[in-house]
């Protein structure tokens, strides 16, 4: 038990020298480690990978190549953690132990190379592309996401431009518009996130399909309009319609049905209009029922990432207005009586009752009429705080994922992660 400890000491602090006397002790000391509690979930090779100790690492694999298809608990290998942590060196190495340990899930559904895409590590995601390329680019998260949707989520740019470097050199230049679970392309998310510059490189890709539709049959351009405001909205939306972006929303729902003629008529002429005429008519009324609806759900939306947005301080507000309410109920203005009191005491002078019964408050006696307001607005005010407390304590969902049908062929937006709010009838 004293060899494995120091076994993990000399594996955190990359000390070799350690690691070789202890195994010139006990040669089987690295295989039983794995299996010994409480160590069994992670190996030395784990913890050195994690702390970025190449020399120790090599020292490790030299006398155990096994180790690199080790998994911890979590079903991460030694290469989930070098790449998370982007030692690209180590990377390398473990790859050379074990080539498929690239293509190996942890818990979270995610490859070494996803882990690297998140922290923007690019030297780590040329080695783990270098051998299988395009396969582990592909490669989707529990989430649905690839590697490409990753880089652009998390804003490294630099490690975008190195996988699509990739694809290009290996002939798979059109996996740029790949699609993750909500058939959302980077450009899809790009324009979410208004990304100017990942937008602009995006752009300049050969392959890139600028009008490409995702499961709610919208657009990177429908995303911008339908995504909530922001100031750089109107540049972006330059750059997608100079580059030839389209929306599918311009033409798919304008209505076709001629209005009715607009000429002078007597007032029992006004309601004998032909039936296609009134067709004209309701289908106009139709149409801006859902326009309207379409901007009452998008300010809804503003005010749901508003409220996701202010979580705290709203937390701190609705504390602060339930404790000052709270106080004001228990100790009112003016104080309660300390003792039942008749006339002629003080307490006939104050009050337009003979009698002032002890607890009861002062107000009340004096100003029945505002002692009532005051208490009815306390009350409100009190409940309504500690209403909030309570939604927000308990987890109130401030971002929902729903769809309605509104029309069969009307789509009216998608939420800032691209889902759709309003998709077509079935």
């Amino acid at each position: 038990m004293e060899a494995t400890h120091l076994l993990y000491e000399a594996a955190m602090q990359g000390r070799v020298e350690t690691l070789t006397t202890l195994l010139s002790k006990d040669p089987l000391l690295l295989h039983r480690t794995s299996s010994t509690p409480p160590y069994s979930s992670e190996t030395p090779l784990h913890v050195s990978a994690l702390s970025g100790h190449l020399a120790f690492t090599t020292a490790l694999l030299a006398r155990n190549p096994n180790l690199a298809s080790k998994l911890d608990s979590s079903k991460r290998s030694p290469l989930h953690f070098a790449a998370a942590e982007g030692h690209a060196e180590i990377v390398k190495a473990l790859l050379i132990a074990d080539k498929e340990a690239c293509l190996v899930r942890d818990d979270d559904g995610r490859i070494p190379l996803h882990l690297a895409a998140v922290g923007g590590h690019v030297e780590a995601i040329r080695e783990l592309v270098s051998s299988v390329k395009s396969v582990v680019i592909m490669e989707l998260d529990v989430g649905g996401d690839s590697s490409l949707h990753l880089c652009l989520q998390y804003n490294h740019l630099k490690a975008l431009k190195v996988l699509v470097e990739v694809l290009s050199n290996d002939g798979d230049a059109d996996l740029i518009n790949l699609r993750n679970n909500d058939g959302n392309t980077v450009l899809h998310l790009a324009v979410m996130f208004k990304r100017l510059e990942t937008i602009k490189y995006l752009i300049s890709l050969p392959t890139l399909n600028l009008n490409i539709s995702n499961k709610c049959g919208l657009t990177p351009l429908d995303i911008l309009e339908l995504s909530p405001k922001h100031f750089k909205t109107p540049e972006v939306r330059d750059i997608l319609i100079q580059s030839g972006a389209t929306t599918t929303r311009t033409t798919k729902n304008i209505d076709k049905t001629p209005s009715p003629p607009r000429t002078i008529e007597s007032q029992s002429n006004k309601n004998k209009w032909s039936p296609s005429v009134k067709a004209a008519a309701a289908t106009g009324r139709k149409k801006t029922l859902m326009s309207w609806l379409y901007v009452l759900l998008n300010c809804l939306e503003y005010h749901h990432l508003w409220v996701n947005e202010q979580r705290d301080g709203l937390m701190i507000v609705a504390t602060v207005i339930a404790t000052v309410t709270y106080q004001s109920g228990i100790n009112p203005p003016g104080g309660v009586w300390q003792q039942d009191a008749k006339e002629p005491d003080y307490c006939s002078k104050m009050s337009v009752h003979k009698h002032c019964e002890a607890g009861l408050a002062v107000l009340a006696y004096t100003y029945p009429k505002e002692y009532n307001d005051f208490v009815r607005y306390n009350t409100i005010a009190f409940a309504a705080s500690a209403a909030v407390i309570l939604l927000i304590l308990g987890g109130i969902p401030l971002r929902h994922q729903f769809c309605v049908v509104v029309d069969a062929d009307y789509v009216l937006g998608a939420d800032v992660h691209g889902r759709c709010l309003y998709d077509r009838a079935v």
